[in-house]
């Protein structure tokens, strides 16, 4: 069901629409929506739930996290727990939502990434690949961890065309 925008200011917006049973929206819950199909997409985290006219309707207050994310590859680094050395043994890759900076609404003066909650230390090393490029990058302090995401900044120590071998394969937890 499609929720109506009913007032908006530069960090977030209200929503309106009908409440799902089956589908409950809870304070903490990463959401993405646009006015229309043209506009770009807005990530945002809600931190309001209010149910109105007897339960069947919701009003719902997001605080806005960036527009027009984008989906990268993450490669995760492994964890002290899960053995080494399996022959064939893959690394562990997740899709994230990556937030260019932005001075408009919302302003966020760097860029960030929106990573599924799993346990990455403070500055852990990832390994990101876009359709061109791939980088070695640090996460920084997070602005935000909830029980299904983390928000956090980061930094690029290294950066090299996606077609060739990375310079360092090293992708570690500090």
């Amino acid at each position: 069901p499609r929720l109506t925008m009913v007032d908006r200011s530069d960090s977030g917006c209200r929503l309106h629409g009908p409440a799902l049973a089956g589908n409950p929206i809870l304070p903490g819950v990463l959401i993405a929506f646009r006015d229309d199909a043209a506009s770009p997409w807005t990530v945002a985290v809600v931190r309001r739930v209010r149910k109105r006219l007897a339960g069947k309707r919701v009003e719902i207050g997001v605080e806005y996290l960036g527009n027009d994310p984008r989906h990268i590859a993450v490669v995760l680094p492994d964890s002290d727990s899960s053995p080494k050395g399996l022959p064939g043994r893959a690394p562990l890759r997740v899709t994230a939502l990556y937030l260019r900076e932005s001075s408009g609404h919302p302003a966020l003066p760097f860029k960030t990434l929106i990573l599924p909650a799993c346990g990455l230390a403070l500055e852990a090393r990832l390994a990101v690949q876009s359709r061109t490029e791939s980088y070695m990058i640090q996460l920084k302090a997070p602005l935000e961890e909830q029980a299904d995401f983390t928000w956090s900044p980061f930094e690029i120590l290294d950066r090299w065309p996606t077609d060739e071998p990375a310079p360092v394969a090293t992708i570690s937890r500090p």
